[in-house]
């Protein structure tokens, strides 16, 4: 925990925002990955590259508390599942870039930390593509879901002793329909979604409701963006206070 407390000096990001792709559909920006990708990747793993975050401001003291609570439940070998949730852009994501990147410091508590944004345009199919991406499977060309259940699933069950993210969920899914072994001592799924029934529906064991800033936090960090040294009007100021509020 004094780790996550050593961390928590960041910048508030914004959620990447959804984009609609030339046919209408609602799509994530780095989503890549189609489903009749034929995939062949290098199996030998090396310990991954921290995300980007901006960590020069406090972003508030809840920031601070659920991530405390999130890192405790690491230390707990009988929490498989984590559900972090609430509205688009209160920095879900960005809460849990800093632990994964505290994660990837920290073999003695997982070996394999592995980040998958999945997005609002899902399909079993795509999510089993980008998780065999990030943990080094070979290819597997144009199997049936189900036996790439089975490759996913023996190949984590392998590594004994993992951490699995997934962000921005906005569907729920049976576990075993993708190949992931939640079960196993030492291994976590952790995912984050706008709905909490999304939790609900995957089982999750914990859940955090991520909530806006207090407007307090929310003032401050306005100042942070706009610059110390820029004078404000009494007019000016009451108009950014209420839009900070909102």
């Amino acid at each position: 925990m004094d780790d996550v407390r050593n961390m928590v000096r960041v910048r508030i990001e914004p959620e990447e925002e959804d984009v609609v792709n030339n046919s209408g559909r609602l799509v994530q920006p780095d989503t890549r990955a189609s489903s009749s990708e034929d995939l062949t990747y290098n199996t030998s793993e090396t310990r991954r590259d921290p995300l980007p975050t901006n960590s020069t401001t406090l972003v508030g003291r809840a920031f601070v508390e659920n991530g405390n609570v999130t890192w405790s439940w690491f230390m707990d070998d009988k929490v498989s599942t984590i559900g972090i949730y609430g509205m688009g852009g209160v920095s879900k994501t960005a809460m849990l870039k800093h632990i994964y990147n505290e994660l990837l410091q920290r073999p003695d508590i997982s070996q394999h930390v592995y980040w998958v944004t999945v997005s609002r345009d899902f399909s079993i199919k795509r999510l089993q593509h980008s998780i065999a991406r990030r943990i080094g499977l070979k290819h597997f060309n144009e199997e049936e879901e189900l036996h790439i259940a089975v490759k996913l699933s023996k190949e984590l069950m392998k590594k004994q002793k993992w951490i699995l993210i997934l962000d921005d969920l906005w569907n729920s899914f049976e576990l075993h329909e993708v190949g992931i072994p939640v079960l196993l001592k030492g291994c976590r799924l952790i995912i984050t979604t706008r709905l909490e029934k999304v939790c609900h529906q995957m089982g999750c064991q914990h859940k955090i409701k991520v909530k806006p800033l207090s407007d307090e936090e929310a003032w401050t960090l306005f100042i942070e963006k706009f610059g110390h040294d820029t004078p404000l009007s009494p007019k000016v100021e009451r108009i950014a206070k209420h839009i900070t509020r909102e």
